[in-house]
């Protein structure tokens, strides 16, 4: 028996469990599939989502093929919507407001005395951010 969340090459007399970025909804199958965009495929000993992907989290985005890391969305971007699978999907932080690394939604709005252009790293903007 080759059970889901692995693959069972020939000749093989064993099932091996699919790669991070890879699932196998099916059992009896002789390669994974690989991690479709906009999702995550892991596989470890409390977790598995080698059987059925799980969505990408807000503030990230997920090329196809990705396992562990989910890629953040950039500095100066926000990702709103989970099933993000390019940075392009990553919107500017809009002006007013200030954006780290990997964030759902703008930090907030910057500080007084500050000015904010859009896409704005932190609260308090250098001529460098």
């Amino acid at each position: 028996e080759c059970p889901r969340g692995n693959y069972c090459p020939a000749g093989v007399g064993y099932p091996m469990p699919c790669l991070s970025g890879t699932y196998q909804p099916l059992p009896r199958q002789d390669a994974c599939l690989v991690c479709p965009a906009g999702f995550t495929c892991v596989s470890s000993a409390n977790v598995s989502t080698s059987v059925v992907p799980a969505e990408c989290p807000a503030g990230f985005f997920c090329p196809e093929g990705t396992g562990y890391h989910p890629e953040s969305c950039p500095p100066g971007t926000f990702g709103p919507a989970s099933r993000q699978s390019a940075r392009v999907d990553c919107l500017p932080c809009p002006a007013g407001q200030h954006c780290e690394l990997g964030l759902s939604w703008p930090g907030g709005n910057c500080s007084a005395g500050y000015y904010c252009g859009g896409g704005a790293l932190s609260p308090r903007p250098t001529a460098s951010n």
